[in-house]
C-alpha cells in the first residue's frame, strides 16, 4: 500500500515511468472513452452506462476522468456541445461581472475556475456536490450582475 492514489511517488518518479502509470490509468480511460464516443457519436451511450461498457473502468470507475469526454459519451455530441456551449456563455457572463466587481466574485469566480480546470483530470461534474458547487460559485458572480449594467 503506498498510500492515497501513489500521488508523491507518481510526482517523483519512484514509480513505472508510463504516462499511463503517472496518470493513474486515466489514459486507458481516455482512449477507450473517445472510441466509445465513436460507436454513437449523436446521441451518446446514456447517462451511468459508463462503467458498464467501457472495459478500461473495470467495473469501478463511474466516469472516464474527463469532462468534456463524459459529456461526449454520455450524451453524444450534440448533448456534449449544447451543455459546454451553455457553460461557455455562463462562463463569459461570469468573467465579465468578476470584473466589474472583483472584490465581491474573484474568489467565487476562480473557485469555479479551478473546478472547471480539474474536470479535465477527475470527475468533478459527475458528482451532485461539487456541480452544486461549481454552480453556486458561477451563479453568485452573476447575482450582482444587474448593478454593474
Amino acid at each position: 500500500d503506498n498510500g492515497a492514489f501513489n500521488a508523491l511517488s507518481r510526482f517523483m518518479g519512484t514509480q513505472n515511468a508510463s504516462v499511463d502509470a503517472f496518470s493513474s490509468g486515466r489514459t486507458d480511460l481516455w482512449r477507450e472513452t473517445a472510441a466509445a464516443i465513436g460507436e454513437q457519436p449523436w446521441i451518446g451511450h446514456g447517462g451511468d452506462q459508463f462503467r458498464k461498457q467501457v472495459s478500461a473502468a473495470k467495473n469501478t470507475s463511474k466516469h472516464p476522468h474527463d469532462s468534456i469526454l463524459q459529456f461526449a459519451y454520455e450524451w453524444g455530441v450534440i448533448g456534449a456541445f449544447s451543455f459546454i456551449a451553455l457553460l461557455a456563455i455562463l462562463a463569459m457572463r461570469s468573467f465579465k461581472s468578476t470584473f466589474a466587481d472583483p472584490e465581491a466574485n474573484l474568489g467565487m469566480f476562480f473557485a469555479a475556475s479551478a473546478m472547471a480546470l480539474f474536470s479535465l483530470i477527475d470527475g468533478v461534474f459527475y458528482y451532485n456536490l461539487p456541480i452544486m458547487i461549481f454552480l453556486a460559485c458561477m451563479f453568485g458572480t452573476l447575482s450582482q450582475e444587474k448593478s454593474h449594467r
